[in-house]
């Protein structure tokens, strides 16, 4: 699960983001040494899937993120950009609710849906709308 998650993490992101600056292969490189850096930075975000917000068997964890990056490879080969965050965390809500222990921590579930995923959308419209006026 975690190569086939890798390559469509790769396969997505690396590549949207290199179809910006051409597809050049140099490009893409760069942005994968720069993606594998973000392992190191991304502590907190693990901790608040993996502890805060539900509990979930090392099985539970498997098939969240085989299911996940199924689901990102899919609208990948569509030619469809999806986050791969929000996959992977609805993945995980989505195993935790099939269990028949559910063990949720309802702020940290607040906060990653609600907060998490609707603002980052309208701070990202924002964001890309100041930017296109004043940038563009």
């Amino acid at each position: 699960a975690v190569f086939y998650s890798s390559y469509v993490l790769g396969a997505n992101n690396i590549g949207l983001i290199s179809s910006f600056y051409g597809g050049s292969p140099i490009v893409g490189l760069l942005f994968s040494i720069v993606a594998s850096l973000g392992v190191y930075f991304s502590k907190k975000l693990t901790k608040a899937l993996g502890e805060d917000l539900i509990v979930v068997s090392p099985v539970g964890a498997s098939v969240s993120t085989f299911s996940a990056s199924f689901l990102v490879w899919i609208f990948t080969q569509l030619g469809l950009p999806v986050s791969v965050t929000t996959s992977i965390m609805s993945s995980v809500i989505g195993v935790g609710l099939a269990s028949k222990i559910r063990v949720f921590n309802l702020r940290t579930l607040f906060s990653v849906t609600v907060v998490g995923w609707g603002l980052s959308a309208l701070l990202g419209l924002l964001f890309g709308n100041l930017a296109g006026i004043y940038l563009a």
